[in-house]
């Protein structure tokens, strides 16, 4: 498939050694593959069975997957591009099913196309997903929609192709010209890279649909190495959610109701686990909207 496969990765040699070997097993690899390093130490180039040229590796500092990301999208040359995240892991015939989709006539105004996430469907809180947030347009009952709020439903694996609100970042399929046309990740989700996707998905309405390729399936591992620490996570779960409400003109009072939501949510976790890590995360919640509300009084 002429496709290029772009990877963000930092100080994870052994998930992108799994990956690139998950690629190269393909019935159908894609045609090369970029490294967007950011790791402290530089990633060696790893030695590829389908040939010298097939995988390529990029140095770019400071860490941040969208930048990352969007810096590989101009190196590819190819008429898609596929951004992979390097804890991804596909079927064997995942590229070969994704690459029928984008030669079939269901294609034609599609401008990404997902593959089918299987096996890590979590079921949603009870105050997320039932019929009374989802009449207040707080949070979608039904899954891969936008609400009002600016919250998004999880997809989750799915038993046919359809169209969705938004596609994650790690496991999905560009039209370059379209992704071009876009200018890409928004720089403001530099960094910590959340919700750079649903951003990106949102501003892509305009110029055609998103897909799921119910065929085309994989699952995501979850690694947490390099990852922000929950107080950061916290934090930064605030200060992007009330950006993207703002620059798409979404309900700032729906959003400010789920951001309390989630964090009563944390709250709870925090207090009947005892759970370190959610009174991290919790903390960074309240410092977040501290810095939201003086951000707020300043203007």
């Amino acid at each position: 498939m002429d496709l290029t496969v772009v990877v963000p990765t930092k100080d994870r040699p052994a998930e992108v050694a799994a990956l690139l070997a998950d690629l190269a097993a393909q019935s159908c690899p894609p045609h090369r593959v970029l490294l967007l390093d950011a790791g402290a130490r530089p990633l060696e180039t790893p030695l590829s069975p389908l040939g010298p040229d097939w995988i390529g590796v990029l140095r770019h500092r400071p860490p941040s997957t969208a930048l990352q990301r969007n810096r590989g999208a101009t190196a590819a040359g190819t008429p898609l591009i596929a951004f992979i995240d390097d804890d991804m892991r596909f079927a064997g015939d995942a590229f070969r099913r994704m690459g029928e989709f984008w030669d079939s006539p269901a294609a034609g105004d599609v401008v990404a196309a997902g593959f089918n996430i299987v096996g890590a469907n979590a079921p949603a809180p009870r105050l997320k997903g039932g019929r009374l947030t989802d009449r207040l347009g707080l949070y979608p009952s039904r899954p891969g929609t936008l609400a009002p709020s600016g919250w998004q439903s999880m997809i989750g694996a799915v038993d046919d192709d359809r169209d969705v609100d938004w596609l994650p970042a790690g496991a999905v399929v560009w039209r370059t010209g379209a992704f071009a046309d876009l200018g890409g990740f928004d720089p403001y989700f530099s960094g910590y890279g959340y919700l750079e996707d649903l951003d990106l998905s949102w501003r892509a309405r305009l110029l055609g649909r998103l897909r799921v390729v119910a065929a085309a399936r994989c699952r995501h591992l979850g690694a947490v190495t390099g990852k922000a620490g929950a107080a950061e996570f916290g934090r930064i779960e605030v200060r992007n959610r009330l950006y993207l409400v703002r620059k798409h003109g979404l309900s700032r009072g729906r959003c400010a109701a789920g951001l309390l939501i989630r964090a009563a949510l944390t709250l709870r976790r925090a207090v009947l686990q005892r759970d370190a890590g959610a009174w991290a995360r919790f903390g960074g919640n309240l410092r977040g909207l501290g810095e939201e509300l003086r951000g707020w009084h300043g203007r």
